[in-house]
């Protein structure tokens, strides 16, 4: 059993944020949030549990009504290890249209 947790900051109002886990043999996870203007927004998934670590593909994207978007891909891998936080951490709080969204994907031990 384990959890994905992603917390979203600054983004513009009115927009939903799909999160999905792609595996080889097709969608492990996949969870929509309603973004609330100025508010940190967070959510749990829970990835099923697996046999063996495994490469996925992460892929966030989301649209708002100001004409924002965000549409990032990002191959991870998924480890049977527990104990294990995923961060991901974007270059800047908030972005406008047209920009690049460079984020990176950080997974943390219990030692952080």
């Amino acid at each position: 059993m384990g959890y994905f947790t992603l917390s979203v900051f600054d983004v513009p109002p009115g927009g939903e944020i799909t999160i999905r886990l792609l595996a080889k043999y097709g969608v492990l996870v996949e969870k929509k949030v309603n973004i609330i203007p100025n508010q940190n927004m967070g959510l749990e998934m829970f990835v099923p549990p697996l046999r063996r670590a495994i490469p996925a593909e992460l892929h966030i994207y989301g649209k708002f009504r100001n004409g924002y978007e965000i549409n990032r891909k990002e191959n991870v891998i998924i480890r049977l290890k527990s104990g294990y936080l995923t961060l991901i951490q974007t270059d800047k709080p908030q972005y406008k249209p047209g920009q690049t969204v460079r984020f990176r994907v950080l997974p943390l031990n219990d030692d952080l």
